[in-house]
């Protein structure tokens, strides 16, 4: 079921035209709405169906950009049945300052034993979202994908990225 922004929250939102004129980084996000690893973050309202911010498909559909899209397609949209997800513990934040996301962390080289061959090998990371962060590796060797979310695992590479 799609939950919508109260009108309150609405009403807090400028009007498209002021979030032009504002530089980018600069920008306030209001709401956040998200499926898969797909999100639109709010900055700019105008009537009851049209929204202006940035819209990250994460190269799925197309580069990320500032647009104006519809808030009826928005709460059109369904990928395997799921459908478009309002953040409810979204709080208004600059753009410059929205929490990290991953996809644009350059993730560290491990040292992980082949689970073909047996050896080590010094492999660089991939990443994919669902509902929770799932890491991958491909061994060189065999050129085999292991996907792996053990919080140990997990744990050890948030260490290493924090730590860049």
């Amino acid at each position: 079921m799609f939950e919508e922004p109260t009108q309150k929250e609405l009403s807090q939102i400028p009007k498209i035209g002021v979030v032009r004129k504002t530089k980018q980084t600069e920008r306030i996000i209001h709401l956040r709405f998200s499926i898969g690893n797909c999100e639109w973050l709010v900055a700019g309202y105008d009537s009851k169906d049209k929204f202006y911010g940035f819209v990250d498909y994460h190269q799925i559909i197309s580069k990320p950009k500032w647009e104006t899209f519809s808030f009826v397609e928005l709460k059109g949209k369904q990928i395997n049945g799921i459908g478009v997800e309002l953040d409810p513990y979204w709080k208004p934040v600059k753009f410059s300052e929205r929490p990290i996301d991953l996809n644009e962390v350059e993730l560290p080289t491990l040292t992980l034993s082949c689970g073909k061959c047996k050896k080590k090998h010094v492999v660089s990371l991939n990443l994919a979202f669902a509902h929770f962060v799932v890491y991958g590796a491909t061994t060189p060797c065999c050129g085999k994908t292991g996907w792996f979310k053990d919080q140990e695992t997990v744990d050890h590479i948030m260490a290493l990225i924090n730590s860049k």
